[in-house]
């Protein structure tokens, strides 16, 4: 059977405003009101500095540094270990690692058609605070410029992409092979629901954010090799957010093939809440994940930390898979 809530939070929370890294040069000239010229000029000098560092961090992740990567994950505990994980095919993403004596769970975190960017923050983060490894994936290669975030549909590419990321992480040291589990943001969320074993062995969980769940029920079909790991759905339903009941019949759709689904319902977040704001209303356009042209996402950064939480407690608290 299916489970489906409701998250709430007050409407204060839903309050956009700069992460710390970003600070709006506008907002510091209004702070620095009533000074001299001279210490209103070095206000302005200081933030547009950051923002400037906070933006290169991000060309460096998505380029695979490892020195901006560091800079670009301020927020992660000092003893995790951040590198890329490859196989004999080359860079399959970025990994992240806390200090653990024993085995670890992993967690394969696909992102959506923009490639790596800062929606995995939060989740990152819970992951590394409960013990958990992360490793980030790009379905298709991005440029940093994101001019070709067209990405069509290749469940092929997609599943092969997933079975090298589970093998890796498998063969990695430190790491329980029996404790896999896969987050798909946006269009990701579709290559997670569909995702098949790997050499016999199932994933432990599944969370799909913003999946777009009217087009990804139509497009699941109960292959004997797919996946059959317990699915969480996260989804708002305002803007550009997933209808309540579209989220509800797939639901019902992974339930007919006999698998265990929860959907957590975000009464007022739009699509892509977790993207950190951009311009002055914390709006801004992301590739539909059913393929069809953009949607418009908007901001929420205290939804962000609390789905983020609940993601991480879905997945630390399945079981095994062996």
């Amino acid at each position: 059977m299916n489970a489906i809530s409701t998250a709430t939070l007050p409407r204060s929370a839903q309050e956009t405003s700069p992460t710390p890294r970003a600070p709006a040069a506008q907002a510091a000239v209004r702070a620095a009101a009533g000074s001299s010229p001279q210490e209103v000029e070095a206000t302005v000098r200081r933030y547009v500095l950051a923002w400037h560092i906070d933006q290169a961090a991000r060309l460096f992740r998505r380029l695979g540094l490892k020195l901006a990567v560091l800079l670009a994950l301020g927020g992660l505990p000092a003893a995790a270990e951040v590198r890329l994980l490859g196989d004999a095919q080359g860079t399959i993403g970025l990994f992240s690692a806390p200090q653990a004596a024993a085995a670890m769970p992993a967690v394969v975190l696909v992102h959506d058609s923009l490639g790596i960017d800062r929606r995995s923050e939060p989740t990152v983060r819970h992951l590394l605070q409960a013990g958990i490894a992360a490793l980030e994936v790009e379905l298709h290669a991005v440029s940093p410029d994101g001019a070709d975030i067209s990405s069509p549909f290749e469940p092929e590419a997609d599943a092969k992409l997933l079975a090298r990321a589970r093998r890796a992480l498998a063969a990695e040291h430190g790491i329980d092979a029996t404790r896999l589990a896969a987050l798909g943001f946006g269009r990701g969320a579709h290559a997670v629901a569909l995702m098949p074993v790997v050499d016999g062995q199932d994933w432990a969980a599944r969370v799909l954010l913003y999946p777009a769940c009217a087009a990804l029920a139509d497009a699941l079909s109960p292959e004997p090799l797919a996946s059959h790991a317990p699915v969480l759905v996260l989804h708002g339903d305002a803007g550009a957010g997933d209808p309540p009941r579209d989220c509800a019949s797939l639901a019902s759709r992974f339930d007919d093939m006999g698998l265990a689904a929860s959907v957590i319902h975000y009464p007022g977040a739009a699509h892509g809440w977790d993207l950190p704001m951009a311009g002055e209303h914390g709006e801004s356009f992301m590739p539909d994940p059913a393929g069809h042209g953009v949607v418009r996402a908007v901001s929420w950064p205290g939804l962000a930390e609390m789905s983020a939480a609940q993601a991480v407690g879905f997945i630390a608290t399945v079981p095994a898979r062996r």
